[in-house]
């Protein structure tokens, strides 16, 4: 689950930032560009927070994992609320950065789900080779 949702917000952050970057390319006028990027990552933005709540169903067994990605998810939330504000030029006045915070966010989350996957076996690994390590200096 994890390596994918990995992959998916990378995926998405890469669609969003492309479809910039070609509307950019076209020509379009700054505001008009701001709003409909900012449309469009608050429309991928609910199917993303969608998914990944029916994903996250049962996956989560500590109260810790529970917290994270509600935190996650309200962060989310927060965003898209921040993006339709933007599109509708309500107090942000069709701005990049709440675009680009909400291309910001996945792959923070990303990189912080890649790191979280590669390096926890690592440390059950080194901490057992610590153990071992002292029990053979203890007992030698």
């Amino acid at each position: 689950v994890a390596l994918s949702m990995i992959v998916q917000f990378s995926f998405v952050a890469a669609f969003a930032c492309s479809v910039a970057i070609i509307l950019y390319s076209f020509d379009v006028k700054e505001t008009t560009l701001w709003a409909i990027c900012s449309t469009l990552s608050a429309i991928i933005g609910i199917g993303v927070v969608y998914a990944q709540m029916s994903n996250a169903r049962g996956v989560a067994r500590t109260k810790f994992m529970v917290r994270l990605i509600l935190s996650f998810e309200a962060i989310a939330v927060g965003m898209i609320m921040i993006n339709t504000l933007n599109a509708s030029n309500i107090f942000f006045h069709r701005e990049a950065g709440p675009f680009i915070a909400s291309i910001v966010w996945p792959l923070s989350i990303a990189g912080f789900m890649f790191s979280r996957l590669l390096l926890r076996p690592v440390w059950r690994n080194v901490r057992l080779q610590e153990a071992a390590n002292l029990a053979d200096t203890t007992s030698g």
